[in-house]
């Protein structure tokens, strides 16, 4: 037997729901249920000669009238059932729908039977138990408890107390106790689930005398007894009607939901409400697959869907996609209804609104006011409605006024359509009080508070509206006076609500009060209680949705206790990735809360001096914000978080300003003036620092961008212009000029042969450059800092500027560079541009010894260029000669290597006029600069 008590599991109301959907399902869903059904038990049971004989037989022959007979039947439907019900497998309870749907017909018909007999009747049912559950009946007499299966029972009470109870009780060793369930029920009693003797349609020996009750039957616990004679359990329980049981509230409420005739639309919506989205949109999309463009239902479908991307993902983009798409059909219908259409107006907008798009959701909440709605009835209510959401934008946009001024008048509206004790009343009350909480003015929003606490205490004192209040009022006492212990009253308050609620269980805001109340404690430093809040608001959740997005949000605050709380870095992370694997599970990469949290964690790295992981979580969370939320404060913080780690991690400057100037206009946009001036400030900071730092005191890190001064320093560079060896500050010499070459050599034949085509180069740009129309120069720079002799006989003749040789400075510089560029190649021509600092390419030769002037124009207004690709008999070796006797160079054509010589190449010509002594191999040219492009 599969029971639930209802403290202490709250599966069976949702699957109860599940089965009163199934039960009023369109017969055409059981058809199609039905021969999904056989054609899946084809599949799993082929090759099984009994089962496939016993499927054949009920395709043919399966009635609903003989339901009974089938549950009753030793078959592989009788195993699919049960052990569905027993592991919770609602999709197999879905494809048997017909199947359950014809039980429970065929057990009201039986049920009539019991008029000729007496009013009560007790049945009893024997089996073993454990101690911890007999522990539990024992704990929860009093109380109710469900069952999640058929339950089979029998009149016999002698049958059930030795054959069943007593199977095992000679095996003292095991922990297992023979019980005997006695039942009574009223065959008179009203909304209970039905049962009947089915001893005349089972398939079994009639002498069993079983009685059947349906799956979801509720009984209440009178008693538990030890009875030492029969050396048995004796558990007495009455069967209730669904008047009677804890679960009324909730479980009335949800079920009052369910439409008369049910769909697939109907199953998805169960499944939203139990925070199971991926199944309701699969049931959504399901539906609307099945139905035609033109069909009235289409319109709805989207709303839903709209309404899965929007609570259940956070995906604002494809949620406004999906209402708009409702929007086109509702106004393509003749007879438009403006209730329909101010209510996907009112969809839009708060999907625009939560992508930042404050402007764009208040035309959409504008558009219900152009409805000509009456300021009456449902159309009234739909235009406070309107009010109120505006009001709510406004508060997002931190225009307190305008936000109490909308919000008001949606509180006159209610006041005229509503009386005054109306719950709609006390819900507009609490958002006037937030706005005014959050404009500091928390005794006014106190008042408010209060107000819709007295209309609540009026009209629902126990309802979890009531606890919200309860828990908005803890939170002013927090966070407007500070008063953590009359935050704590409150916060126990809404808790008492919640304890003694139908819905306490799993009831999202039963977590978010227990976590307010961590969040106290967090702030008194009182990091263990607020730890087990934490915990206990966890353990909640992963009973009720272990895989729901508020497991994550928890695993946040619990990585926050241990990160602020405990200094305990590894845990806090481990905690953090614990959330993100869930958000990731259950939300799409651009959910907000997933980039939130991956911002969290980056900030830990950061302050952990891991600069490398927290810039990637960085990224990762900005590339969701900017899907999600481009215009949001999240998304300016996280430009801010990735542009520190960009000034304290590798001293990249550059992107520390591009990300904190892009911070700087979201909060320009928001009229944010404190962010607005902390984000300023530091812009100002990196500025100044960037002109009076030492560059050559800290390492550049390749692939971080850096400014020109801190890449080439602040020192000299010495110019060869008639030989005076004149000195130039490099800042000067950076700003006059738009591109910058490095050219880096070594005493080599190449670097020579190199260096004779540059001079040739950069003497027709002296020459055909004489309004200075192209700022380029080069800065010779010199490798070996041994031989000053072959330096100075190399650079005497050039016309270009070098560093100076020998100096510290200059040597810190080489090596500096040496590390940041990556020099693999000598000779080699870097060229930055002079404004950014940004790599234009490192290997400029090729380029510009091909394009020459047009190359230096390019690289002039901040372009890269790249050389064409030319056919490998016409490829250009840049830095090889040939080694065959030729002496070419640079190489040019097809190249072949002999790699038992190593440094040994030989041209086309040379490998046929003297070919070589050893096997020689053709090297495919490498177009790098392709590549890079």
């Amino acid at each position: 037997m599969e029971y639930s008590h209802q403290n202490l599991d709250s599966y069976f109301m949702w699957s109860q729901l599940i089965v009163e959907v199934l039960l009023k399902m369109e017969e055409t869903v059981h058809q199609n249920n039905f021969d999904l059904f056989i054609k899946n038990c084809r599949k799993q049971y082929d090759g099984n000669v009994n089962d496939m004989e016993i499927i054949h037989q009920m395709e043919e022959y399966y009635d609903a009238q003989a339901a009974l007979y089938w549950y009753t039947r030793d078959s592989f439907l009788y195993r699919i059932l049960n052990r569905a019900l027993r592991c919770r497998d609602d999709h197999t309870l879905i494809s048997l729908s017909f199947f359950i749907r014809d039980i429970y017909s065929r057990l009201k018909f039986e049920q009539k039977k019991f008029a000729n007999e007496s009013t009560i009747i007790r049945v009893y049912r024997g089996q073993l138990m454990s101690d911890v559950e007999i522990e539990k009946m024992k704990a929860n007499i009093g109380h109710f408890i469900s069952m999640n299966s058929f339950l089979s029972t029998t009149k016999d009470r002698k049958l059930a107390s030795e054959i069943y109870a007593g199977a095992r009780n000679t095996y003292t060793n095991l922990k297992e106790e023979g019980v005997l369930f006695e039942i009574e029920a009223d065959t008179c009693l009203v909304d209970a689930k039905p049962f009947a003797d089915i001893s005349q349609r089972s398939a079994f020996d009639k002498v069993e005398q079983e009685i059947l009750f349906m799956l979801g039957s509720v009984f209440k616990i009178s008693s538990v007894s030890r009875n030492d004679n029969e050396n048995i359990w004796i558990i007495k329980l009455q069967l209730s009607s669904q008047e009677e049981n804890d679960l009324k509230l909730i479980f009335e409420y949800m079920k009052n939901e369910i439409p008369k005739e049910t769909n697939l639309l109907s199953l998805g919506n169960i499944y939203y409400h139990m925070g199971k989205y991926f199944e309701a949109e699969r049931y959504f999309n399901k539906i609307l697959d099945s139905l035609s463009e033109n069909d009235e239902d289409v319109a709805g479908c989207y709303s839903n869907l709209g309404m899965i991307a929007y609570c259940g993902h956070g995906d604002y983009k494809k949620a406004y996609v999906n209402y708009s798409k409702a929007l086109e059909l509702e106004l393509k219908k003749p007879l438009r209804h403006k209730y329909n259409l101010g209510t996907i107006f009112n969809n839009i907008g708060n999907a625009l609104k939560q992508q930042g798009l404050f402007e764009q959701a208040l035309t959409q909440f504008s558009n219900i006011f152009e409805l000509d709605l009456s300021r009456k009835g449902h159309q009234g209510l739909l235009l406070a409605s309107a009010y109120l959401n505006i009001g709510i934008v406004y508060n997002e946009l931190k225009n307190y006024d305008l936000a109490i001024k909308h919000m008001n008048e949606s509180l006159s509206i209610g006041m005229e359509e509503l009386p005054k004790s109306h719950p709609y009343l006390a819900s507009t009350l609490n958002y006037i009080a937030l706005a005014q909480q959050h404009a500091g003015e928390y005794e006014i929003s106190m008042l408010n508070f209060q107000k819709a606490l007295s209309i609540q205490l009026m009209c629902m004192p126990n309802h979890p509206e009531t606890a919200i209040t309860y828990n908005n009022i803890g939170m002013t006492y927090a966070i407007g006076f500070e008063n953590y212990t009359e935050a704590l009253i409150n916060y126990e308050h809404a808790l008492k609500i919640y304890e003694n609620a139908s819905l306490t269980v799993n009831h999202p805001a039963l977590v978010s009060l227990l976590t307010n109340i961590g969040f106290i404690h967090r702030s008194k430093h009182d990091y263990n209680l607020a730890m087990e809040y934490y915990e206990r608001a966890l353990n909640i959740q992963l009973e009720c949705a272990p895989e729901h997005s508020t497991v994550a949000v928890i695993y946040k605050n619990i990585a926050s206790i241990y990160e602020h709380g405990f200094q305990n870095h590894n845990a806090a992370l481990s905690n953090y990735k614990k959330a993100i694997e869930i958000f990731r599970a259950v939300s799409p990469n651009n959910h907000p809360d997933l980039a939130k949290t991956l911002a969290t964690m980056a900030e830990l790295y950061s302050h952990m001096d891991e600069y490398k992981l927290a810039l990637i979580n960085y990224q990762e969370a900005l590339n969701s914000l900017l899907i999600s939320a481009p215009n949001r404060i999240e998304t300016a913080a996280t430009h801010v978080g990735i542009g520190l780690v960009y000034f304290n991690g590798f001293q990249n400057y550059v992107d520390a300003l591009v990300h904190l100037e892009k911070a700087l206009d979201i909060y320009k946009n928001l009229s944010l003036s404190e962010e607005i001036n902390a984000a300023q400030n530091c812009i100002d900071e990196i500025k100044q620092l960037m002109e009076n730092d030492d560059p050559l005191s800290y390492l550049l890190i390749p692939n971080q961008r850096y400014s020109m001064r801190q890449i080439l320093g602040n020192g000299e560079i010495l110019t060869n212009s008639n030989q005076t060896g004149e000195r130039v500050s490099m800042s000067d010499f950076i700003k006059n000029n738009a591109a910058i070459g490095l050219y880096i050599v070594d005493p080599s034949t190449v670097s020579r042969q190199f260096t004779l085509k540059l001079v040739d180069i950069y003497n027709k740009l002296i020459v055909n450059n004489r309004d200075r129309s192209l700022l380029f120069d080069i800065i010779y720079i010199w490798l070996y800092d041994f031989d000053k002799e072959s330096f100075d006989e190399h650079y005497k003749d050039m016309p270009w500027k070098t560093i100076p040789y020998g100096e510290q400075n200059s040597m810190i510089l080489i090596k500096r560079l040496e590390k940041y560029f990556d020099m693999q190649k000598i000779p080699t021509l870097i060229v930055l541009y002079a404004s950014t600092g940004e790599c234009l390419t490192n290997n400029g030769y090729p380029v510009i010894s091909k394009m020459e002037l047009n190359a230096i124009e390019s690289w002039c207004c901040g372009k890269k260029v790249f050389c064409p690709r030319l056919p490998d008999e016409e490829f250009v070796w840049y830095h090889i000669c040939c080694d065959g006797g030729c002496g070419m160079f640079p190489f040019i054509g097809l190249r072949y290597h002999c790699k038992i010589c190593g440094d040994y190449d030989m041209c086309a010509k040379c490998k046929q006029e003297k070919g070589h002594e050893h096997e020689l191999h053709l090297i495919a040219p490498l177009y790098e600069l392709d590549e890079e492009n």
